[in-house]
């Protein structure tokens, strides 16, 4: 492997990649056997299918886009290692060529802490300001001590409104707009995460890649600790692979299973109003059998869809998504 470096700005630099046709090849492996599972071929039993038949029925790209998940985590933490490089934001990835028996070429641009020259500083004052409360700010903290205590009341006589949800908005969102475009229009206007939060008693349990369980998670996570480009990912656990939310406060009631990508997050908080279970399956990542078996499972009432029209252009997300029936 071979990478370059090139300084953009005082903070952010451009890392370039060359990978040996092997550890794609590597990638490759690993993708197949992560995704056969979930692929069926007429005249092969599920999970059965050669590598090579599937690319043959679904296009040979069918398995890059896991292949790169599967290697670029260490290949680009070598290329911060070998160029001295500390990031402190999800890089920008351009990938330039990729293919099976070809040398995989991408670039990734990446903020680094800026160059800082102090200047004069020892003899600086500072006056002392003594903050003014006025009877609006205690009004409005009282305001906000009633929202955290209050208690849920079940509404029968009428639909939910949003303003029986708390709301919460995390300003300075730069999102897969910005990303592409880098546009100083766009980052001069960032977007704000509107989240609403149930009035509910819920208890949210989220399965990670690895297996491990991510026990009472936070329904709607604080915004203002995650970067600019990920608070996105406020909702819901984010992009897990299988997550579980009980509705404590209802006795009994329906259950569904909601099937979604990364779209379908912030939907998922107006659910628990209205079922006592809530099974989330991010048809990306799911790999306990189909939801089918899930749906017999756990008796549900409902099976919910929520997905980008997107995801209709990458033929390897429309195999994932029709697979985990």
């Amino acid at each position: 492997m071979t990478t370059t470096f090139e300084k953009l700005s005082s903070n952010k630099v451009k890392l370039g990649f060359t990978v040996e046709p092997e550890k794609f090849d590597e990638g490759l492996q690993t993708a197949y056997r992560k995704l056969v599972k979930q692929i069926s071929i007429p005249g092969f039993r599920r999970g059965k299918a050669p590598m090579r038949v599937i690319e043959s029925h679904y296009g040979p790209s069918v398995f890059y886009e896991d292949a790169f998940e599967a290697i670029f985590p260490e290949i680009y933490r070598a290329g911060l290692e070998e160029h001295g490089v500390e990031p402190v934001d999800s890089p920008e990835l351009d990938i330039e060529q990729i293919g099976r028996g070809k040398e995989l070429k991408f670039t990734v641009e990446v903020f680094v802490r800026p160059d800082v020259k102090l200047g004069e500083y020892k003899n600086l004052g500072l006056k002392k300001e003594v903050a003014e409360v006025t009877d609006d700010d205690v009004n409005a903290d009282i305001e906000r001590a009633r929202e955290r205590a209050a208690r849920y009341v079940e509404i029968t006589d009428r639909p939910a409104k949003l303003d029986d949800q708390v709301n919460i908005d995390y300003a300075g969102y730069l999102g897969s707009f910005y990303k592409t475009s880098e546009s100083s229009a766009l980052a001069a206007n960032p977007d704000t995460v509107e989240a609403y939060i149930p009035r509910v008693d819920v208890t949210f349990n989220v399965t990670q890649d690895d297996g491990s369980v991510l026990e009472n998670w936070p329904l709607i996570a604080d915004g203002d600790t995650y970067s600019q480009g990920n608070k996105y990912l406020v909702y819901c656990g984010g992009d897990q692979p299988y997550e579980e939310i009980t509705n404590n406060d209802m006795t009994e009631g329906p259950s569904c299973i909601v099937v979604k990508e990364s779209f379908g997050n912030c939907f998922i908080p107006f659910l628990v109003n209205h079922y006592k279970n809530v099974y989330v399956v991010d048809y990306r990542h799911y790999e306990a059998g189909t939801v089918t078996q899930l749906a017999q499972e756990k008796g549900v009432d409902d099976v919910l869809l929520l997905s980008n029209i997107s995801m209709t252009r990458n033929e390897g997300l429309v195999s994932q998504f029709s697979n985990i029936f």
